[in-house]
């Protein structure tokens, strides 16, 4: 950086001493300046050229690091003043180990061959894996296992069958070491920060080729994640279709929307609650159930935080964030939404949740029925709604938009809004 500033000194010294020239009239020193300029111009760029090519010589990430200084991005750190043992048992403390009981599940079954993973998938699994994360508590490199991947084939696909025929995950794959990462930049509070637990490569794994079997369970029409053949853009355009629908019926229609945000979603959940729901449906091998209440139950977590780690804890509340399964088993606990009036519509894509309400020409909004509907169903589910977060916006192509009486949810004000972002996309 010392010889680019040089350099661009020199320049501007040159360009001083031609303009000079110039006032001299003094054409055959205006014309060998030029050509200097020229030169030296070119020379910084070739330096320029090289120092750039210098930097993205080195390792992905450093390289990612290097591109984000270069085009000058802001890369706002935040660190949490709080030590790795109150973080810990801030994160465990919906933890309801003290009146934990196990669920009534059927019985395991010899019979596992419809829910065996087989030699191929493991292998193309391991071929997926991105090098780049990093290793567990088990201390297994990702890119030993994908270099390893066809050797380790064979035994993987029998350690994860006979898991499967068990019904046990492994403890040592339960084994997590969780990192706050911050929400925001600015986040300082314990609350700010999400947390993103570190496990075994190996488990990871283990879960996507579990994944395939869980998912059909997911038959929630209203859910556009983990289901074949639907995306983010599906969800999107359902929401933009119903909309433009309704309001193409009569001009002075208009639609009510409620985009709710649950809080610490993933921690507040109860896994016995989730397996007697699956257990009720009837849509999961037995063998399986009692694989994901081992997965889900009897966790261990340290927290690592400022180069210190906490003391361990043992869950068996929440669903793991970072894992595999998880965002799919969320899917599931939630699939069951209460059943509202025929003038609403609900559509989900993992944890977003949007709630229309189709109101007619001269009808009252009847929304606030619907968010007490809505607000005993997550009680049931031990679900948390994060009013300041969720939002009320009014879809309408009326002249005079319409001004309904604003929505209360646990005595506190859900704010109206005039555009919001759904799923990446920017609703007005």
């Amino acid at each position: 950086m010392q010889d680019k500033t040089w350099v661009n000194d020199k320049i501007k010294r040159l360009f001083s001493a031609r303009h000079s020239a110039l006032c001299r009239r003094d054409r055959d020193s205006v014309r060998q300046l030029k050509a200097t300029i020229q030169a030296e111009i070119c020379k910084a760029k070739a330096r320029y050229a090289a120092s750039v090519e210098k930097l993205f010589d080195c390792s992905d990430c450093k390289a990612w690091r290097n591109l984000k200084s270069l085009l000058k991005l802001s890369n706002v750190e935040s660190t949490c003043t709080a030590d790795p043992d109150t973080l810990n048992t801030f994160y465990n403390r919906y933890d309801k180990q003290t009146n934990y009981s196990l669920p009534a599940l059927p019985p395991k079954l010899e019979d596992v061959k419809s829910v065996e993973v087989s030699r191929d998938l493991v292998y193309v699994t391991l071929n997926k894996i991105n090098t780049r994360k990093s290793m567990g508590p088990d201390n297994i490199p990702a890119r030993l296992l994908k270099t390893a991947a066809w050797t380790l084939a064979d035994p993987l696909c029998e350690l994860f069958n006979n898991c499967i025929k068990q019904g046990v995950y492994p403890d040592i794959w339960k084994q997590a070491v969780i990192r706050p990462i911050p929400k925001s930049a600015g986040a300082t509070a314990p609350k700010d920060f999400r947390p993103v637990a570190l496990t075994s490569v190996v488990s990871k794994t283990f879960e996507r080729v579990v994944k395939p079997v869980v998912c059909p369970a997911l038959t929630d029409n209203t859910q556009y994640a983990y289901r074949p053949n639907r995306s983010t853009e599906d969800a999107v355009a359902s929401l933009i279709d119903t909309v433009s629908a309704h309001l193409n019926e009569n001009a002075k229609n208009f639609v009510r929307c409620l985009f709710v945000d649950f809080s610490s979603a993933f921690n507040t959940i109860s896994p016995v609650t989730l397996l007697n729901q699956l257990t009720e449906s009837n849509k999961l091998h037995p063998n399986i159930l009692h694989l994901l209440l081992s997965f889900l139950t009897q966790r261990k977590q340290t927290v690592i935080s400022n180069n210190d780690i906490s003391a361990q804890l043992t869950s068996s509340t929440g669903f793991p964030q970072g894992c595999v399964l998880s965002p799919v088993l969320f899917s599931l606990y939630i699939q069951d939404t209460p059943a509202l009036d025929t003038s609403f519509q609900t559509i989900k894509y993992a944890d977003d949740l949007a709630i229309l309400e189709l109101v007619r020409y001269n009808s009252v909004s009847m929304i606030h029925h619907a968010a007490d509907t809505l607000l005993n169903w997550c009680t049931n589910l031990d679900l948390v709604i994060n009013v300041t977060k969720t939002k009320d916006m009014i879809f309408s192509n009326a002249r005079d938009s319409p001004n309904p009486d604003q929505l209360v949810i646990n005595t506190t004000t859900v704010e109206q809004v005039d555009k919001f972002k759904y799923l990446g996309t920017v609703l007005r």
